[in-house]
């Protein structure tokens, strides 16, 4: 029985919600649905984006001082992004937030075991054939590699 069981005992709760979000996606029904799941458990939530590594950028040929400059430029975007999607979508409450890098679905994965969160929030972007091939995705390997529950919901306009 895992320490997390323990402290649960039988009943599942959700009251630690870990809801990732991508600011590269115009909608984000996860968000709705972790708002809904914190309203009815009473639960918090933590808003995390993952940026990914350079090494993303550095197979690009790009030289590190150029890797280096982009990176800078990325996480400052990104801390933006992250205070404005929080005023957009959160006003008014209290709500925890955390950007790091790395690999996306591996950061889900560790933030949400080492924070014990009751359940995973995302969404998916619907890559279908050759794109899902291609690109992988990042909700089926947090679903795969999770301790917890993983809530996926799909773009409406899919």
């Amino acid at each position: 029985m895992l320490a997390s069981d323990q402290r649960r005992g039988n009943g599942m709760e959700l009251k630690r919600i870990l809801c990732a979000v991508d600011f590269a996606d115009a909608e984000h029904p996860a968000v709705e649905y972790a708002k809904m799941l914190a309203d009815i458990s009473g639960g918090s939530i933590l808003v995390l984006h993952v940026i990914p590594t350079r090494s993303v950028y550095e197979h690009l040929g790009l030289v590190a001082k150029e890797v280096d400059k982009h990176m800078a430029a990325h996480r400052e975007d990104s801390r933006n992004k992250m205070e404005a999607f929080l005023r957009e979508h959160f006003p008014g409450k209290d709500i925890s937030s955390l950007t790091c890098e790395g690999n996306p679905a591996e950061a889900i994965v560790n933030i949400a075991k080492n924070k014990d969160m009751d359940i995973i929030v995302m969404g998916t972007h619907g890559h279908e054939g050759f794109n899902k091939l291609f690109f992988g995705s990042v909700a089926n390997e947090v679903i795969r590699t999770a301790d917890c529950p993983v809530l996926t919901i799909r773009p409406e306009h899919v």
